[in-house]
Formats: structure tokens, C-alpha cells, sequence
């Protein structure tokens, strides 16, 4: 039997383990040119891919039985019904799917209890990410009544932002020319359109907040104080 691969990673975190798991295939028999990669792709969309459709219609192609060999099962997909319809159209065209995470081997829409594992664990894996999801949601309220804003560090100072408004307003430095010498002059490295905000040129945004706002300090004494109650 043919055997393939199928990978799918959607965030930069997942990217980090795609060489574990085209290893995981390697080892499991999967030669290297025939695993297909689908990068950026989230799961509930993946059915619709290129790469999705490019292997489907090599398993429809290729003469005799193929195995479609996936690390995990919610590579494959995260919707319980989408990875049944899709084992269902492999077996149509001489496939089947083997996820080696969970040690499902070769599963066919006649193998009933394979059938019933994949159903099982996939809407374990679901109701999984929503608890996350929830928590996640609590403590990203909770962090809002506490005061503590939310997103990304700012990376520039209360200076850092009085020299980019001298420069634009005393030597009529543009935002282009204040992105490049940024690194050079104040070492530090951030994108034109900060430099914009800094600048009031973006609509409906306010005012830009230094790192070195009080407001700031707070979510340094959050870490603080979580590393603490870890640590004790």
C-alpha cells in the first residue's frame, strides 16, 4: 500500500513542529516527496485547500490502495463530521487515514469502532479548545477590570516618541525617513505604521502610549506577581 503524508500548520507555533512531525511520517514509512504541507491553514477550512485537493486527487490517481498518514487527528481537520466525510471520500477512491497521535490505523467507513474512536476524540479535542478558549476569555476580562492593557508591549519610550515628533516637526522628517533612522539613532526597530501612529496620521486611533506609561508598569507587576504564586 502507498503510504502519504498530510501535515497542516496554521500558526508560526505550529511551524516551529513541522520538522517533529514530518519526522514522526519519515519514520512511520512516509518517504519525504510524498508529504504534502499545508501552511496557514486553519482547520476548519483545510477540506477546501490546494494542498488538500492536490493530495486527494493523487490518492484518486495513483493505482491501488493509498494511506493518508497525519501526526494528529485535528491536522487532518477539527470538525468530527468533516474528518468522517473525508475518510468516506478516501475509501470512495482507494484510501484511508492512519493519525499515529492517537494510534488510529488505517480507518475505513467499514471499520465501525475506528469510526467511533475518531468521533469520540475529536469532540474530546473540541471541547478541549473551548474551555481554553473560556479561560482564556476570563482572564482577559478580568485583566481589563484590573486596569491592565492588553496587547503587545509598546517597544517605544517617552523619548523615543519626543524624538520622533522633533524630527518630523522641526527637520519635516517624513515617516519613511524616521522608520529607517530609528534603529541607527535610538536603536530601536519598529514598523512605519507606528511611526504613524506616533505621528496622528492614522485615523481613529489615539494617541500613541509609551512603554514607560504607568498604565504599563501594572502588567510588569501582573508577571511579577504570577511568578511569585508559581514559585511559592
Amino acid at each position: 500500500m502507498k503510504r502519504i503524508g498530510y501535515i497542516r500548520v496554521s500558526t508560526k507555533e505550529q511551524e516551529l513542529g513541522l520538522e517533529a512531525q514530518t519526522q514522526q511520517l519519515i519514520d512511520y514509512g512516509v518517504a519525504a516527496e510524498d508529504i504534502f504541507v499545508d501552511k496557514g491553514t486553519s482547520g476548519t477550512v483545510n477540506t477546501h485547500s490546494e494542498k488538500m485537493g492536490k493530495l486527494m486527487a493523487f490518492v484518486e490517481e495513483h493505482d491501488g490502495q493509498v494511506e493518508v498518514v497525519v501526526s494528529k487527528l485535528d491536522r487532518r481537520g477539527r470538525d468530527p463530521e468533516d474528518t468522517i466525510a473525508k475518510i468516506k471520500e478516501l475509501d470512495k477512491i482507494g484510501g484511508c487515514l492512519t493519525s499515529l497521535a492517537e494510534s488510529v490505523l488505517r480507518a475505513t467507513p467499514e471499520n465501525a469502532a475506528g469510526m467511533l474512536l475518531i468521533r469520540i476524540l475529536l469532540a474530546v479535542a473540541a471541547m478541549e479548545r473551548e474551555r481554553i478558549a473560556e479561560r482564556t476569555r476570563e482572564s482577559l476580562e478580568a485583566l481589563r477590570r484590573r486596569g491592565v492593557p492588553l496587547g503587545p508591549t509598546p517597544k517605544l519610550s517617552s523619548r523615543d516618541v519626543e524624538w520622533i515628533k522633533e524630527r518630523h516637526e522641526l527637520f519635516g522628517w517624513g515617516a519613511q525617513r524616521i522608520t529607517k533612522a530609528l534603529p541607527i539613532e535610538r536603536n530601536v526597530e519598529v514598523s512605519k505604521y507606528t511611526v504613524m501612529k506616533v505621528l496622528g496620521m492614522v485615523k481613529g486611533r489615539g494617541a500613541y502610549v509609551p512603554k514607560d506609561n504607568h498604565k504599563y508598569a501594572k502588567r510588569a507587576e501582573v508577571a511579577a506577581e504570577r511568578a511569585a504564586k508559581k514559585a511559592a
